[in-house]
């Protein structure tokens, strides 16, 4: 149970990748992710008025797990949202903080918004936190969030990895295949920002392969990850499908 526990809350960290940010930042630390080599950081100044709408995202936020989806649906709706980059922390004033307080995390801003939708999206996503700007500042690290990333959840025959629970949980979209269907055109990978091979992966398909057709896929398969990160896409293996990371990515990783 806190394996599973472990797992799902790291890929509840790694929701930031769901969100396709303009420009793109570098990886955050963790075995599970991999992808493009970081870009040079280039942020925006930008003021944020009275009004603004405010996400915490820190130990202010009630739902630190549904405020992805509320995130995610809110750019679904074509509405662009500000990350302000921390550490430093930004002291902001708000309508609930009057005095002001520090925000951590990436707190998100959303400077036009339709209070229509962002209704729907208060009773939809109940339980999380938002807040509205009181007093205008200016943060000169910020990053825009333009559309919400697409995804792509490879399963096994058995569904071990149970990824899709925590997305379903998030009110999160996705396209659900296997690695067979995987294995016969990979090059639907692609087709995504967002790769998740879910456990168990390939990985004992790969470790036994022995005749020249079976080695062939292997390599099919494992160039196309490579090809995926390099062109910019994000990847995540969980649990045992990791395995499946040292071979498509020997030089970044060992399982001990």
């Amino acid at each position: 149970m806190a394996k599973r526990l472990v797992l799902l809350f790291a890929v509840a960290l790694l929701a930031v990748p769901l969100l396709a940010a303009v420009p793109s930042s570098g990886m955050e630390p963790g075995a599970m992710e991999t992808r493009a080599p970081a870009v040079t950081e280039r942020y925006e100044m930008m003021p944020f008025e009275n009004g603004t709408l405010l996400i915490p995202m820190d130990s202010m936020q009630a739902d630190r797990l549904s405020v992805f989806g509320m995130i995610h649906a809110l750019l679904r709706n074509d509405t662009q949202l500000h990350r302000l980059i921390t550490p430093p922390e930004q002291f902001i004033r708000t309508r609930n903080r009057p005095a002001g307080a520090n925000y951590s995390g990436g707190p998100f801003l959303v400077t036009e918004f339709n209070e229509t939708l962002m209704d729907e999206m208060r009773n939809k996503f109940q339980n999380v936190t938002v807040d509205y700007v009181s007093e205008l500042f200016i943060s000169s690290k910020v990053y825009s969030v333009k559309k919400a990333t697409s995804i792509l959840l490879i399963t096994g025959m058995y569904d071990w990895g149970r990824t899709h629970t925590l997305l379903d949980r998030m009110s999160i979209p996705y396209y659900k295949t296997t690695t067979t269907v995987v294995a016969g055109r990979p090059e639907m990978m692609l087709d995504y920002d967002l790769i998740i091979d879910d456990s168990k992966g390939w990985a004992a398909d790969w470790e036994s392969a022995s005749n020249p057709n079976q080695v062939q896929k292997v390599v099919q398969l494992t160039g196309m990850m490579r090809t995926a990160v390099n062109g910019g896409k994000h990847m995540i293996f969980t649990d045992i499908a990791m395995k499946d990371m040292v071979m498509a990515f020997p030089k970044y990783m060992t399982i001990v």
